[in-house]
């Protein structure tokens, strides 16, 4: 089980062939949202990255189509 009290933040990471993945933000630990402002139209994969003590973890990732220009906000009330 993770120790979330122990994690100081989160990076957002994101990919356009889900293989390459980089860093395009960060979020405190006690935030619960994140906004990509200004995304390019296209296929991009988001993950979250997670240092606890040293070990890194990710989250799954998630697949977002955009037609046009949009923001992507990341929480649970998205």
């Amino acid at each position: 089980m993770i120790d979330t009290l122990s994690i100081a933040s989160y990076e957002i990471e994101r990919s356009t062939d889900n293989m390459l993945f980089a860093e395009i933000g960060t979020a405190a630990s006690a935030a619960s949202e994140w906004l990509d402002i200004k995304p390019l139209p296209g296929i991009y994969f988001y993950r979250i990255k997670c240092v606890n003590k040293g070990v890194v973890s990710y989250s799954k990732q998630k697949v977002v189509v955009l037609p046009d220009k949009a923001d992507i906000c990341f929480s649970q009330s998205c």
